[in-house]
């Protein structure tokens, strides 16, 4: 409990430092949803593949961009590459563990707020997902909040950084784009049914399980993605 609460202090004194920047950037996001949302056809009787990427896109990957540059991933030296404020933060006299866990909660004060008013917004904007009822709307947001945690703490795991050149980037680059490309062909061609759509019916037919898996896979994620955060930490040599 000690090493979570020094954990807080820590990731609340960077978050005072990027108030600001935090409050610009969501202000902007926000705008960007909203004309997502309202103009592009993300669902034409079922999401679209197009719909699928800009959804997964905005919802898993904005909450790193907009976090301050400071902590994206940066070449630190030959092919090492990692977050410089990851990287400032371990030649302080702080436990690895406070560290590892101020690393998620930072991430999480990006991403929570931003992603519960991206799923506001959707249902706001998208008959498809007002005309739910409101058990399987709560079950819909606790599917997409447990992705966050158990896909989406990859990132924050990223920051304690890799051996990147040309061979592990490209190799890293299609692993990601075939994962994709086959997740999405066997929804949209085998299943016939977008990604989007999918969690809309299973959080309207099953409820109570899907909520109950989803908290399940996020718990696996909560205690997965620290854990290998701390191994990629032993093994670097960031000097």
């Amino acid at each position: 409990m000690k090493e979570w609460k020094q954990a807080f202090w820590l990731a609340g004194t960077e978050w005072k430092n990027f108030s600001k920047h935090a409050v610009f950037t969501y202000t902007l996001c926000l705008l960007y949803i909203v004309i997502v949302f309202a103009f592009l056809p993300i669902f034409e009787g079922g999401t679209t593949i197009v719909g699928d990427i800009l959804f997964i896109v905005i919802f898993l990957l904005f909450p790193a961009w907009i976090k301050p540059k400071e902590s994206h991933v940066q070449k630190i030296s030959g092919e090492i590459w990692a977050s410089p404020s990851f990287i400032m933060l371990q030649q302080l006299p702080i436990r690895k563990n406070v560290i590892v866990k101020s690393r998620f909660i930072f991430h999480s004060f990006y991403s929570f707020p931003f992603q519960l008013t991206l799923l506001l917004c959707l249902y706001i904007l998208t008959p498809e997902v007002r005309n739910m009822g409101f058990s399987a709307y709560l079950a819909f947001v606790i599917i997409w909040l447990a992705i966050s945690i158990y896909i989406g703490f990859f990132l924050p795991t990223s920051d304690g950084g890799d051996i990147i050149n040309w061979k592990t980037l490209l190799g890293s680059s299609l692993f990601f784009i075939l994962l994709g490309a086959a997740i999405l062909t066997l929804f949209h061609a085998v299943l016939d049914v977008g990604f989007v759509e999918w969690t809309i019916r299973i959080a309207q037919e099953f409820p109570l399980l899907s909520a109950i898996v989803s908290i399940l896979l996020a718990a696996c994620g909560f205690f997965y993605w620290p854990r290998s955060l701390k191994k990629t930490m032993e093994k670097l040599d960031y000097l």
